[in-house]
Parts: C-alpha cells; structure tokens; sequence
C-alpha cells in the first residue's frame, strides 16, 4: 500500500549547485569584461567623432574666410563638449602651385592623434 521512493534522486546534489555557481561566474565575468571593453571603445569613437567636427569646422573656417591662410603651421585649441581640443593647421603650397593645401590635425585630451582633414583651396594671386 505505501509506496517508498528513495529521498537521495530528489533535486540537486551540493556538487551540482556549486558546479553551476561556478559557470555562472565564469560567464558573468566574461560579460563583464565585454561591458569595459565597449565602453572603452564607444569613449574612443566618441573622442574621434568629436575631434573629426573640430577639424572639418577648421578647415570650413580657413576656406571661408576672404584671405587665404598664410603658408605655414597655426596652431589653436577649441572647447568642445566640455573638453579642450588642440589643433594644428599645416598650410603649403600644393604640387600644381595654383592652389594650397591645408592639413588640420587635431589632438586628443590624452595628446594623441585623434583626426586629420584635408583640404585645398586657390592661391593668392592666382585670380580664383
């Protein structure tokens, strides 16, 4: 009458349990890891992004102005989304000597390299 089942295959051993604590941690570490690594390179992206917009707006402002740039290197910084962007316009005469090239280059907060644009533009003098 009485059925008796035996107690020992009823749910999980203490090995099974501490077995998939240590895979979920594994994998939780792992994905971590994944999250810094994005981070990193969306502030990176972010960084290029932000010095790509003070070069073009460099070079939009040397093109646009009613005297040509003098040959040579000018430097300045910008404020731009709370930070300070160093820049450095390179300004020389291009092979066909009818027109210049100008060169902006744009720092990081860190000092590295973070953009560079180009342009050219009519010469002085040469009726363009």
């Amino acid at each position: 009458m009485f059925n008796v089942t035996d107690n020992r295959e009823a749910g999980f051993s203490l090995v099974e349990a501490l077995a998939a604590l240590f895979l979920f941690g594994v994998a939780s570490v792992g994905l971590m890891q994944l999250q810094s690594q994005s981070l990193a390179t969306l502030s990176r992206t972010e960084d290029r992004a932000l010095a790509q917009l003070v070069a073009q707006n460099q070079l939009t402002q040397a093109q646009a102005s009613r005297q040509a740039p003098a040959v040579g290197d000018t430097s300045g910084q910008v404020m731009l989304a709370g930070r300070t962007w160093p820049w450095v316009q390179t300004v020389t005469p291009a092979q066909d000597t009818r027109s210049l090239q100008i060169a902006v280059r744009v720092s990081a907060p860190d000092g590295q390299l973070a953009a560079e644009a180009f342009a050219f533009m009519p010469a002085p003098g040469t009726g363009q």
